[in-house]
């Protein structure tokens, strides 16, 4: 394994872990046997841990001549995926106000997960949303520890908050996330 695969493996390394672990968690509450239906919770919890990174090729569209966007469409053009992946987590910091990393695109996530968990016939997209609620948490885990607070996670609202709110936005992400697994 080349060193760029090798650190891409480690970037991910926790967020897979989490997936498979949703995968496992929702196998045993879901008590599921048919094959098609292990296969779909499967690959819906793998494909929620790279669907965040779609927030830095919008970033690309709307500031192509960033040196990140312009870096990372190189990669791309080139066929260098993993370069990419690399590229994206090596310089994620110098892109401040993202979209899909957002305390409102946790907030749309909780409220779409609510409204599909009512829905019979679409597990891959309960999954999906669910996995990629999951990572979000994470990663706003991940943004709160390395930068000590969340500056950037509220760019949208315009606000600040204070250490009760940063606590309670926590409570409310973990509770929401229990809620779902639960009422799988």
């Amino acid at each position: 394994m080349n060193p760029i695969k090798r650190q891409v493996f480690s970037y991910y390394k926790t967020p897979l872990l989490l997936a498979l672990t949703l995968f496992v968690t929702l196998l045993g509450v879901t008590v599921e046997r048919e094959p098609v239906n292990i296969a779909i919770l499967l690959i819906g919890a793998l494909l929620g841990v790279f669907l965040l990174d779609f927030d830095y090729l919008i970033y690309t569209i709307f500031e192509p001549t960033d040196d990140f966007s312009v870096n990372l469409t190189s990669y791309i053009n080139h066929g260098d995926y993993a370069g990419a992946l690399h590229h994206i987590n090596l310089n994620k910091s110098r892109v401040l106000e993202t979209t899909l990393n957002s305390g409102l695109f946790q907030i749309v996530l909780i409220a779409t997960e609510a409204f599909i968990l009512n829905t019979p016939n679409n597990l891959l997209l309960k999954v999906l949303v669910l996995s990629t609620l999951v990572n979000s948490a994470y990663r706003l885990a991940e943004n709160y520890f390395s930068q000590g607070g969340l500056h950037n996670w509220f760019w949208m609202f315009n606000i600040k908050l204070n250490q009760n709110g940063v606590i309670g936005y926590f409570a409310l992400v973990g509770f929401s996330i229990l809620y779902f697994i639960v009422n799988f």
